[in-house]
């Protein structure tokens, strides 16, 4: 018959003169633990166990912390160099467009260059053409220029 713990407890507090075993130890121990078991085992199992457990589980929860802060100084310098490259590769691109002026720049002196070169052979060949005696002519003109140029500039000229 099933009777409430506080009537079964006054019954055997007024029964325990009569027996030889002392009723109070009957709620001293965990009756559920010895019929099902515990998890961690017996009573000095369960302590020891539970305290290597939780022993077990803040030495993780300070692995992981110590992780953390690692990744976290990791992810400082790496935002350091990311920045540091990201500088670099504004001055790269600087360069590369001021080179690329550069280069336009001599590409049209170049162009202009060969253009002077090409009409100067051009010329050059159109007076190869022509027949020498008329060269001959123009040399010996212009030699006759000089000379009288000279001849009147030399009473302006007094040497001494």
């Amino acid at each position: 018959m099933m009777v409430p713990e506080e009537e079964s407890s006054k019954a055997a507090l007024s029964a325990a003169p009569a027996a030889s075993k002392p009723v109070s130890s009957r709620f001293a121990v965990d009756h559920r633990a010895l019929l099902f078991g515990s998890r961690f085992g017996g009573p000095m199992q369960e302590n020891r166990r539970g305290h290597a457990a939780a022993e077990a589980s803040r030495a993780r929860d300070l692995e992981k912390a110590a992780i953390e802060e690692q990744n976290d100084g990791l992810l400082d310098k790496l935002a350091d160099r990311v920045t540091a490259l990201k500088e670099v590769s504004k001055d790269v691109g600087r360069e590369v467009r001021e080179s690329s002026i550069l280069v336009r720049g001599m590409k049209s002196s170049a162009e202009k260059a060969l253009n002077d070169l090409q009409r100067t052979t051009k010329r050059l060949g159109e007076m190869a053409k022509k027949p020498a005696c008329m060269h001959v002519l123009r040399l010996t003109a212009f030699a006759t220029m000089l000379l009288v140029f000279l001849w009147l500039l030399y009473p302006k000229l007094h040497f001494g």
